[in-house]
């Protein structure tokens, strides 16, 4: 498995993403030197290898926490996770709630990380209070997908409280397409039986989850906590809609007017609607947009665009506007 760091490559499972939780995993100096002479040799004789000349450091790095580059990387898990294993890592296992090895084709590898201070700060942020819940889909050159779970600590910071990664099923293609709700569902439920009982024998419930615009996580953080108030993420819900904008109104490298202004138009209403409190105010001010581009379509110099905006008007109605999913993206959650 292929892991970039600062434009350099290294076999290394996304162990290396957690080593500030866990420390250094010493192996003995003596095998280290052995094995990073051995990747020098590789290196100097040109032999196809995935380490970059000048990578030795990154590589020692490596190494000295616990990777055995001669093994693949479900070895190396394997290893670091089985009691028997003289690679055994005990702060790791420990850490670990929820592993499965993929056994077939059909199934997909999963593994799930909480360190004690990780679940402590759960208890004491998210319970109750706010959850923050984003994937990440580019953390190697597998089809590995990693959730990350926060909360917003008392300095007003966020701080991871889990970590939810799995692989795409074998023979997938995109990555980001290859999830979906069942699966964060699952991984969601391990993690709260995993957290246990809080004080007074209660069971980790958030009152609010923040997410971005995809509809998979909302499902499963519905179907673990179904009173749970969700959020979207503003910066996500308004890259929806200059996405939609750019798409049918097309700025060019030449300016036209109507153009201008129209998009400027919509980008206010973007600014109106995200800031509205209430959601009969809200339908007024998409009313009132509707009404003048409906009178500027009239004009055969801006018809075309005003129409373009009009599409706009309708997308974000159709697909926007509910009032639930208001609540949501609005400042009235």
């Amino acid at each position: 498995m292929i892991l970039s760091v600062k434009n350099r490559k290294c076999n290394v499972f996304p162990q290396y993403l957690f080593i500030p939780m866990f420390g250094s995993m010493h192996s003995s100096s003596l095998t280290l030197e052995l094995q990073l002479l051995q990747y020098r040799r590789q290196i100097d004789n040109g032999a196809k290898t995935s380490y970059m000349k000048g990578s030795t450091h990154l590589i020692w790095q490596m190494l000295t926490f616990g990777v055995d580059f001669s093994q693949p990387p479900e070895r190396n898990i394997d290893a670091w996770l089985d009691p028997r294993s003289l690679h055994y890592q005990p702060e790791l296992a420990d850490a670990i709630f929820y592993y499965k090895a993929r056994q077939n084709t059909s199934e997909r590898f999963k593994i799930c990380i909480q360190t004690k201070e990780m679940n402590a700060a759960a208890w004491k942020y998210a319970h109750g209070q706010q959850l923050l819940l984003d994937g990440t889909f580019r953390i190697c050159d597998r089809r590995l997908l990693l959730f990350i779970g926060m909360a917003i600590d008392d300095k007003h910071k966020g701080v991871p409280i889990v970590f939810l990664l799995f692989a795409a099923p074998a023979g997938s293609q995109a990555t980001h397409a290859v999830y979906n709700t069942d699966i964060i569902t699952e991984l969601l439920r391990e993690w709260v039986q995993a957290l246990g009982k809080g004080p007074q024998d209660a069971t980790f419930c958030p009152k609010v989850a923040i997410t971005d615009t995809a509809t998979k996580e909302r499902g499963a953080l519905i179907a673990i906590w179904p009173a749970i108030f969700l959020l979207l993420c503003k910066f996500h819900v308004r890259n929806a809609w200059a996405n939609k904008r750019k798409n049918l109104i097309k700025m060019g490298t030449i300016m036209v007017f109507a153009k201008e202004q129209v998009t400027s138009r919509l980008r206010l209403l973007d600014q109106s609607l995200i800031a509205s409190e209430d959601y009969k105010l809200a339908q007024d001010l998409i009313q009132q947009e509707r009404n003048y581009l409906t009178v500027m379509s009239t004009d055969p110099d801006t018809a075309f665009t005003a129409k373009s905006g009009l599409e706009d008007i309708d997308y974000r109605v159709k697909t926007w506007f509910s009032k639930e999913l208001w609540q949501s993206w609005s400042q009235h959650g």
